[in-house]
């Protein structure tokens, strides 16, 4: 069966916080410079456009970059610095296979790390283990409350898009953990014995993956492994709820 994955994305949840331009200009930087040690294409981030076929600004050009970020926050927005960048210098490169778009958005708790079309980009065991490298990478510099990963795939037949998050998930009340993603505890096979792989991020957490190849939402295997990982974690208190209401 042909993989139809559209495109992954890493979503982490952080601390809520508002923090000024440099605060957040050092700890942007931080983190792509850890992202770009995971993979070549990686290294290069820019702003996105602000016009159909306008330019991008260069993450390495500060002025230019926070000057540009400011212009494109609302003058009532209290959340302080955010970012959202991606590896396209151009429109040309928006649809080009592994390119990456990261949202760095403190102030709402959270960051986003997604590779559009990572299959046709670095092959199935290339893009498996891109994605790995770089939950551990965003835990290694961030400190990560808990990060999942969610995938987008075409159906084998018909139009709609399948999406892990939401529709997916196997608790509609609790976080979800997708193909693969961190916590900030350390955890053993033993614990998690339904997981195909627990990466030790030194003493921060471990990166928790559920399964081994590419996730693929046509496969009913890989949501049946994906929903033993993740009821297993709720068993062992690593799946947070998040509504309550739903309790009820």
């Amino acid at each position: 069966m042909t993989n139809l994955m559209i495109q992954a994305t890493i979503d982490a949840t952080i601390a809520e916080e508002a923090i000024g331009e440099d605060d957040g200009y050092a700890r942007l930087t931080a983190l792509t410079k850890s992202i770009s040690s995971v993979h070549p294409s990686l290294e290069n981030w820019f702003s996105l456009a602000n016009t159909k076929g306008g330019a991008t600004i260069s993450l390495e050009d500060k002025s230019a970059f926070l000057a540009d970020a400011a212009q494109n926050n609302s003058q009532d927005y209290a959340g302080g610095f955010r970012a959202v960048l991606s590896t396209a210098s151009n429109d040309k490169e928006w649809l080009k296979p592994g390119r990456a778009l990261l949202t760095f958005e403190p102030g709402q708790g959270y960051i986003t790390f997604e590779i559009y079309d990572p299959i046709n980009a670095y092959g199935e065991a290339g893009a498996s283990e891109i994605f790995r490298s770089s939950i551990k990478a965003i835990a290694q510099t961030e400190s990560i409350i808990f990060s999942g990963t969610d995938v987008s795939t075409r159906p084998q037949s018909g139009k709609e898009i399948k999406i892990y998050m939401g529709e997916n998930q196997l608790f509609p009340h609790r976080r979800w953990l997708g193909w693969m993603g961190f916590v900030p505890h350390m955890v053993e096979a033993k614990h998690i014995p339904e997981a195909a792989a627990l990466i030790p991020v030194g003493t921060k957490g471990t990166v928790i993956v559920a399964v081994d190849e590419c996730f693929d939402l046509n496969n009913p295997a890989h949501l049946k492994r994906a929903h033993r990982v993740e009821a297993r974690m709720a068993h062992i208190g690593l799946l947070d709820v998040t509504d309550t209401s739903l309790l009820s």
